[in-house]
């Protein structure tokens, strides 16, 4: 009988994505605008505050999203945008937002979770500011790279559950691409992460 290898599997060894926001800020006073979410356009508009027109929004487009597999949910002004099969790594939401009256807008952010059974070697171009959650799967000794590839200056802030040589956590590099390094230890619950490159160019 030939055993299935999960460790070294070739498919199962390098993710490859584009990593996108999953979070809207709203922003401004009055008017509306608009939330793309995976090429398709949501209406923002102005409910009294913040956290009022994010409560609208959810409600207005909860249904619409949930029959494409998004879960709505919001908090104050952060309406967040979350893939009801959390597992799922390829198929990644991106949203943006764009004003269109009024001065209502937002920022947006995106946060990754690595699952170590679906690869060991990361690589992200990473669209907005961008958090690496705790990852999943994970076990004792497994090895890690992150490969990290920002289109501008965002910041990439790690989970508690990482940990860097140094005791310093890493800052991405602008418009480069930053190589990340290490080993889960099972015993600390911690991925110790060491720098191996900076800004790599040709």
């Amino acid at each position: 009988m030939k055993r299935f290898d999960q460790e070294n599997y070739p498919d199962k060894a390098t993710a490859v994505l584009v990593v996108g926001a999953d979070e809207v800020t709203l922003v401004g006073t009055n008017g509306t605008a608009n939330i793309t979410v995976n090429g398709v356009a949501y209406l923002v508009t102005w409910d009294t505050n913040l956290t009022d027109t994010a409560t609208a929004f959810v409600a207005a487009h909860k249904v619409a999203l949930g029959l494409v597999g998004i879960k709505l949910s919001s908090a104050a002004a952060v309406i967040t945008f979350v893939h009801k099969r959390a597992h799922v790594m390829t198929n990644r939401i991106t949203a943006t937002i764009a004003g269109a009256t009024g001065d209502l807008d937002g920022t947006i952010a995106g946060t990754f979770v690595p699952d170590f059974n679906a690869a060991r070697v990361f690589q992200l171009h990473l669209d907005c500011a961008m958090t690496i959650g705790a990852p999943r799967n994970v076990r004792d000794s497994q090895f890690v790279r992150f490969e990290l590839t920002a289109d501008g200056a965002y910041a990439v802030t790690w989970n508690a559950a990482y940990q860097f040589a140094g005791g310093t956590e890493h800052t991405q590099t602008s418009q480069g691409l930053d190589i990340l390094e290490g080993s889960y230890n099972k015993a600390a619950a911690k991925v110790y992460l060491t720098l191996e490159c900076a800004d790599v160019k040709a």
